[in-house]
């Protein structure tokens, strides 16, 4: 059996691209999963579905807008960063992805989402007297629908065409298992930047920050507005990727 150090270092073998991802749920899933990863009844789509099951939990919660509701489902958002980091780490060090497994996360990831946002605007709605904030919560899970929606045809077109340096699809994170640990330091400060990029796992840090600050009706039009600015800005680069080719 390998030694805690040696599942960790292994552990650390690939580097997210989402800021939260970076920032707090893969150091902590790292942590975690080489504390459990050689027990065989923890298995990675195992943890999909307890991630799903958080999301649903913290949907459910939201609708109660109480305070301490809202403090259990901001507890629920962390959690499914972690499991959600957690999943892929760990199947990647039993050497068993699987499309199965790929396909199970991907779509759990985005019903979970649009439960969770769908039960914000309907909260927001119904608070506020103002229908628009349903519209914006759908908007918001929208967005993210559609740019995976073209992150896949357009990594679907450059394999058609064997792109020489394709931009999307593929295994874009970076291995930093042999990294020093300045160099892994170093990183990490690079990588808060990405903070402004308001990524999918991004917002589970935002809501729950709403959630705590008990400033969800701004939340949510704040949020609607970066994530509708970065859908065009995502929509314009990959339309210029798709006239390359």
């Amino acid at each position: 059996m390998t030694t805690f150090r040696e599942r960790y270092r292994r552990m650390r073998s690939r580097w997210n691209e989402d800021w939260w991802s970076i920032a707090f749920g893969g150091p902590v899933a790292n942590l975690v999963n080489a504390s459990i990863a050689d027990v065989r009844w923890i298995t990675p789509d195992r943890l999909t579905w307890l991630a799903f099951a958080c999301k649903l939990a913290a949907a459910a919660l939201v609708l109660r807008a109480s305070y301490a509701a809202d403090l259990a489902a901001a507890a629920l958002f962390q959690l499914h960063t972690v499991l959600d980091c957690m999943d892929g780490t760990l199947a990647r060090y039993r050497a068993s992805c699987s499309p199965r497994g790929a396909f199970l996360d991907k779509v759990t990831d985005q019903i979970g989402l649009c439960a969770i946002l769908g039960c914000l605007g309907w909260r927001v709605a119904g608070e506020s007297g103002d229908p628009r904030a349903l519209l914006v919560a759908v908007g918001i899970a929208g967005s993210f629908l559609l740019r995976a929606y073209m992150f896949w045809v357009v990594a679907h077109l450059e394999r058609e065409r064997a792109a020489v340096r394709p931009t999307a699809g593929g295994e874009l994170r970076r291995d930093i298992s042999q990294l020093a640990f300045g160099e892994r330091a170093a990183l990490y400060a690079r990588s808060m930047v990405r903070i402004v990029g308001f990524a999918e796992s991004d917002m589970y840090f935002w809501l729950g920050l709403a959630l705590v600050l008990g400033h969800v009706h701004h939340a949510l039009y704040f949020l609607g507005g970066v994530t509708g600015l970065w859908l065009v800005i995502v929509t314009v680069y990959r339309y210029r990727t798709v006239r390359a080719l």
